[in-house]
């Protein structure tokens, strides 16, 4: 997970890294506060956000009522609700997908220590291909430390996913896998780990449910918005694709062949003879449906 080239003297060490790298930090800010200018500590992003909104509604009547309170506390949250409430843009805490998808593997690492498998310390998350490409049906796929030249497990996840929730469910499915460094696939031992993880359903397309989403969606909730938008070439080019090829069968012995619509078209009488051998009957090229 560690994005330079210099090795961390600790593990401790490279989830610092991490997490400086892919979060915003929280800067501090100077405030009116009761007819006197106090600090208050808020990232970049929803300052600048909330300026921008303070500015066009004339003020911040949540932030206003906040300070009413009297408590210096009180107006980071009320700030960061204020601009949650109102922006029509989400405000991201992280940079980048990837140390998203790293924030909540953290954030999921004492749920799974607690329902007893812990997860290996060196695991990398990131939007992207599984190994058939963009044509395969699999929305994650984890792979062994031992398949990794630097001993990390990586996992990916499908870059068409939007829904965040459906992206940490999909998550949870391969953590579920790295917990036992994918052993046996989807066999026994996964099938034990991913029902203490509250997934459900058949083993290979298990995804978390009511029970899940109760201890998921808070983690969820706490990383915060996903940097992250579909892939539109991806979606143009996903759409399912006629048949090329169009079935021909004669009526007299039942030979059954296949051409291109180009043949058929390059055929000026419209009608053609039997591709059998054997077989003397002209056949009428209307009759051929295409797609079959």
């Amino acid at each position: 997970m560690c994005s330079d080239r210099t090795a961390p003297r600790s593990l401790l060490e490279c989830r610092r890294r991490n997490a400086s790298s892919g979060a915003e930090r929280a800067e501090r800010r100077g405030v009116i506060f009761n007819g006197r200018k106090v600090s208050i500590t808020l990232r970049p992003s929803v300052w600048t956000r909330f300026t921008e909104l303070a500015k066009k509604s004339g003020g911040a009547p949540v932030v206003i009522a906040a300070w009413k309170l009297n408590d210096t506390a009180a107006l980071v949250p009320a700030i960061e609700r204020y601009v949650a409430e109102t922006s029509l843009e989400p405000v991201y805490s992280y940079v980048t997908r990837d140390s998203w998808l790293g924030a909540l593997v953290e954030a999921m690492r004492p749920v799974f220590a607690a329902r007893g498998y812990p997860l290996p310390e060196r695991i990398n998350a990131t939007l992207g291909f599984p190994s058939k490409g963009w044509r395969g049906k699999a929305r994650g796929e984890c792979w062994a430390s031992k398949a990794s030249a630097r001993g990390w497990t990586e996992i990916y996840v499908h870059p068409c996913e939007t829904d965040i929730v459906r992206i940490a469910n999909i998550l949870t499915h391969e953590l579920c896998h790295a917990a036992i460094d994918c052993r046996g696939g989807h066999g026994r031992e996964f099938q034990r780990v991913s029902a203490a993880l509250d997934l459900e359903g058949k083993p290979a397309q298990r995804m978390g449910g009511v029970v899940w989403a109760a201890w998921a969606t808070p983690l969820i909730e706490r990383v915060g918005p996903m940097p992250h938008a579909a892939l539109a070439e991806y979606v143009a080019r996903a759409k399912k694709q006629t048949t090329r090829l169009i079935k021909c069968e004669c009526a007299e012995c039942g030979a059954i062949w296949r051409t291109s619509a180009k043949v058929i078209s390059g055929i000026g009488c419209g009608f053609m003879r039997c591709l059998d051998p054997d077989c003397f009957a002209s056949i009428n090229l209307d009759a051929f449906k295409q797609g079959d």
